[in-house]
């Protein structure tokens, strides 16, 4: 086997943000649409529902990242959430102190949600 030595750069952490909210928006606006064009066209449902909520949970990390900049920016990072939930079967990504009863994409009780 062939050895791999990854490259990489360290970065400041408003750096790493931007990236991730860059990251984030690209997948929303390039990568979803084309892979549910792609589904639809193929007539597999599943992929369809899998990758709509895969986007709409993209659009909340990326509201996330943005907050997180913009606390860090502020030299307020204590009023970000300090936990999160996420649901098991779909990705969907809450603030802990704001979940839904139940997932407001699968429908997922509360209960089951992981907290990070």
């Amino acid at each position: 086997m062939e050895d791999f030595t990854p490259e990489f750069e360290v970065k400041t952490t408003a750096e790493n943000l931007q990236a991730a909210i860059e990251g984030e928006s690209y997948e929303v606006a390039t990568m979803y649409p084309q892979l549910l064009a792609d589904a639809k066209e193929e007539k597999v449902e599943k992929a369809t529902k899998s990758f709509n909520w895969a986007m709409d949970t993209e659009k909340k990390h990326a509201q996330f990242y943005k907050a997180s900049l913009q606390a860090l920016n502020a030299m307020a990072e204590t009023t970000l959430p300090a936990q999160y939930a996420v649901c098991p079967v779909c990705g969907n990504t809450y603030d802990s102190a704001n979940m839904d009863e139940k997932c407001a994409f699968c429908q997922t009780k509360e209960a089951k949600f992981i907290i990070i």
